[in-house]
Order: structure tokens, then sequence, then C-alpha cells
């Protein structure tokens, strides 16, 4: 167990243990990883079907959040965006939340020539 970086002695850093006869495709392998995962409470059901669908599931944006993605979208449509970019990398984008952000970009008037969504939740 030490060769794979467990700080565990035996077994205690063994997450499950099986045995198969070949070798496992790279699915295969992630739908076990996620089946430990899930019993050792690492990520719930619903988190595990979006991963399984190689997606993740968008924590809910907290209302400073959603505070702050409304006020950097109000100054984007004014033409205020810093350096014309709006900046929502990593803000829990999600899908629906697109047609605002385009929105906004549209309304600046060619005052926002860069859209930053990095480390969100778009599919």
């Amino acid at each position: 167990v030490s060769e794979f970086g467990c700080p565990c002695s035996g077994l205690l850093g063994v997450a499950s243990l099986t045995l198969w006869q070949r070798l496992l495709e790279e699915e295969e392998m992630q739908d076990v990883y996620l089946w430990d995962a899930v019993r050792l409470g690492c990520v719930t059901e619903a988190q595990a079907a979006w991963l399984r669908l190689g997606r993740r599931l968008a924590p809910k944006r907290s209302e400073d959040e959603d505070q702050d993605l409304r006020s950097r979208l109000a100054t984007a449509a004014a033409g205020k965006a810093k350096d014309n970019t709006l900046d929502l990398s990593d803000m829990k984008i999600v899908d629906a939340d697109l047609p605002i952000v385009f929105e906004a970009v549209a309304a600046s008037c060619d005052g926002v020539t860069c859209l930053v969504l990095a480390d969100n939740y778009i599919t």
C-alpha cells in the first residue's frame, strides 16, 4: 500500500481490493472508482451519475456569489468591463446562465471583447 503513496500502513489505506482476470478498460476503472467513492461518502449518487456522463454536478451559488455574478454582468453590459474583459472564471456558471451572459456581452456594444468562462460547469 505504501508503494502507492498511502500514509496508512497495511489494509487501513485500501478502499477496496478486487482481483480481475483481465486488464479493465478505462470506463470500467472509473465505475469501480465511483462505486468506492459513493460507498465511502466522497461523492453522492447524483454526483456519481454526472461523473459517469463525463460531467460534474454544479454546486449551488451562494447569495454572495450570485450577487457578484449579477454585478459583473451589469458592469459588462454598461460597457465598463476592466480591459474589455468579462471574467466569469470559477463562478459556477452552468448552461442555463449562458443566455444572460451573452445578453450582457451584446449589450456592451463592443465594450466586452474577451469573455473568460474557465473552470465552470458548461457542457
